[in-house]
């Protein structure tokens, strides 16, 4: 079925005459003609009652008439919407990202941005996968997005920011309670996996976190007795409200620390210490002056905040 078809369908439905809408459309009539009649076969029945002198619709026609119409419609509405956006006066470029990127950059990156170029357009959403972000890009529902891995290839590139560290998150220690899971665990300057062993553990389920659920659960996997995982939640703020109450210990980015309720410390993790990385992406047919001044002002911003961290490839 294609789009002329339907439109020679609604001319000859509205003239109910086959001249004046080949005439209305600019084609011959039996070009019109065979068009009908391949739209007819693909549909497997009859549009139209026809004899020498009428041409009337049957009831299937009408009922195919009114939902053509609205898809005519739409269509035009598709093509005034994209040509508005194309030659808008005010260019617009829709930004996604993980939590940390909207939390802890965004929102600077994007009061320098306004202050250089007042006439564009940010929009701003929050998708919490890497996944999900990269899939928003490719559907062209962002222009670009921040996340957790290094996607390269023929319609999507990106480029690595920067490196943070992954801490554990650990109650405060208070005075009358040093027993249990909790003894002298925060007097190391750093943790080590097996110093976990005893630990109950607060941590991410993999479909919402895979990347940091896959580096914890890989720097366990060698130690003798893994610590147990008491719950799990997606949210930070919950996980490290927990951590208050001592329902365990959380191993969370460093950015967690800007969040986190009073009550709750941090070490530095791992055996070396294992980094999160945050990648900045884009769709490589639309790159376009404006995008690329925000791509390096992302990246100067980052730098120069994270100047002792891990530097990019």
């Amino acid at each position: 079925m294609e789009f002329r078809q339907l439109q020679c369908f609604v001319a000859v439905a509205e003239e109910l005459h086959f001249r004046r809408a080949a005439v209305r459309l600019g084609l011959s009539q039996p070009a019109l003609s065979a068009s009908l009649a391949t739209l007819e076969a693909d549909l497997g029945f009859a549009l139209f009652f026809r004899t020498t002198r009428q041409v009337s619709l049957t009831q299937a026609g009408a009922v195919f008439l009114k939902d053509v119409r609205q898809i005519l419609r739409n269509i035009d509405a598709a093509k005034r919407h994209a040509r508005e956006v194309a030659h808008a006066a005010v260019p617009s470029i829709r930004v996604g990202g993980v939590d940390e990127a909207i939390v802890t950059l965004v929102p600077a990156l994007m009061a320098q941005f306004r202050a250089l170029y007042p006439d564009i357009h940010l929009q701003i959403q929050e998708v919490s996968s890497s996944g999900r972000n990269v899939q928003a890009l490719e559907a062209h529902r962002a222009d670009v997005v921040f996340i957790r891995e290094n996607v390269n290839n023929d319609f999507v590139e990106s480029r690595l920011l920067y490196r943070q560290r992954i801490m554990v998150a650990l109650p405060v220690p208070r005075p009358d309670k040093r027993g249990g899971w909790q003894h002298d665990i925060d007097q190391y300057d750093k943790i080590t996996p097996a110093q976990l062993a005893r630990c109950p553990l607060i941590g991410f389920p993999r479909h919402a976190r895979p990347l940091l659920h896959d580096l914890v659960m890989s720097s366990l996997a060698n130690i003798e007795t893994p610590p147990e995982v008491t719950c799990e939640v997606i949210d930070k703020s919950t996980m490290l409200q927990l951590v208050r109450q001592e329902v365990g210990v959380a191993l969370v980015p460093e950015w967690a620390q800007t969040i986190a309720p009073a009550g709750v410390m941090f070490r530095p993790y791992g055996d070396p210490v294992l980094e999160l990385p945050l990648y900045i992406a884009w769709r490589k047919r639309d790159y376009s002056a404006q995008l690329g001044q925000f791509i390096d002002l992302a990246s100067k911003v980052c730098a120069v905040r994270h100047s002792g961290n891990t530097p990019p490839d």
